[in-house]
């Protein structure tokens, strides 16, 4: 169980560390550029220490107190008049530990003003505020880094969800498609239909069990797809000329689940149909260290038209996922050559 009052104080502590640091930074800077005028750097010293409370003070108030509970919940007046208020306030806190400590012990000359002399407590204010601009200005550049990166982190979570809803939705389309081809040769009382069980069952074994991850091996995928063209070739025999060709080697290459699946499917739903006299499939995978090229063509009717190969869900998933994975930097072509349908995808094997 974790230990909530131990990250709390871990999380003070560093807080306390890096603010200890902050002011620590300020007043070497400070002391440093004051110093070098004068070569006094001990005084020099003195005096930051000196006006550092006020300093300090002022700028939490109006970061924490000003700022948060009342800006950035929008009481506008409240905060205009709180500000203008608590400028008058430090402006004159600050006067007095000048006037009354840091002139009589280092500019004797100066207390010859007035206390209440409008340009150097005018000029004070800027003084005091400076860093308190700092110190604000650091603080939004961080509530932005954070709102950025909660803003990426429930994009990636939102992507995330969105690519496993594409994913299950191919189960149950795949299935639907398998269960129908089993149906069909059961109805044929086929001595073929125990095989389709064995495949499928091995089909959905991956499905279910072994893709649900981002990317998967590219041989697993090769074998799924064997599996499939295999329950096909049961389903039509010889009515269809069947090619599938690899050139690269497979081995220790990723790739996202279930991208070429849906266009196997479609080729052998268009390329297989009982008015085309020939029907052929050829597939063509081809891997190299910077691509990999995915290249499927199918017969098809001569009066189908393009959008029937489109409008699949599964032409659909994939579409969205490339979308998802690879934010346009991918290849893909859909095209109709009038006598087959012809798909090309192509993915840089370097993003795996």
């Amino acid at each position: 169980m974790i230990n909530l009052d131990y990250c709390s104080k871990s999380l003070n502590w560093r807080r306390l560390m890096w603010h200890s640091i902050f002011w620590t930074a300020y007043i070497v800077f400070l002391a440093s550029i004051y110093g070098s005028l004068d070569k006094d750097y001990g005084q020099r010293f003195q005096e930051v220490f000196i006006m550092l409370p006020t300093r300090m003070v002022a700028a939490y108030f109006t970061i924490y107190v000003l700022v948060m509970r009342l800006l950035l919940v929008r009481k506008y007046l409240y905060f205009a008049i709180s500000l203008l208020l608590s400028v008058l306030f430090f402006s004159l806190v600050q006067r007095v530990a000048y006037y009354y400590i840091t002139y009589p012990l280092f500019y004797p000359k100066f207390l010859e003003n007035d206390f209440f002399h409008w340009p150097i407590i005018f000029k004070g204010i800027i003084n005091l505020y400076t860093v308190t601009i700092g110190l604000l200005s650091l603080k939004f550049l961080k509530f932005w880094y954070e709102s950025q990166s909660i803003k990426q982190q429930l994009e990636n979570e939102k992507t995330q969800a969105e690519l496993k809803l594409l994913k299950a939705q191919i189960h149950p389309h795949f299935l639907f498609n398998t269960l129908n081809n089993l149906y069909a040769l059961t109805l044929k009382k086929s001595d073929l239909a125990p095989q389709i069980v064995l495949k499928l069952s091995h089909l959905l074994n991956y499905m279910l069990y072994e893709c649900n991850v981002q990317y998967a091996s590219l041989s697993k995928e090769v074998e799924m797809l064997n599996n499939y063209i295999e329950l096909e070739k049961i389903r039509y025999g010889d009515r269809i000329n069947f090619e599938f060709d690899i050139d690269g080697d497979t081995n220790g290459v990723q790739i996202a689940p279930l991208l070429f699946l849906p266009f196997v499917e479609n080729s052998f739903k268009h390329g297989t149909s009982g008015n085309i006299d020939n029907s052929w499939i050829n597939i063509i995978l081809k891997i190299d260290e910077s691509e990999i090229i995915f290249q499927i063509e199918n017969s098809k009717e001569l009066e189908a038209g393009e959008e029937s190969f489109k409008e699949g869900i599964g032409l659909k998933n994939v579409k969205r996922r490339l979308e998802l994975l690879h934010k346009g930097d991918y290849e893909l072509t859909i095209e109709d050559k009038g006598d087959s349908y012809f798909v090309l995808m192509c993915l840089k094997n370097n993003q795996y």
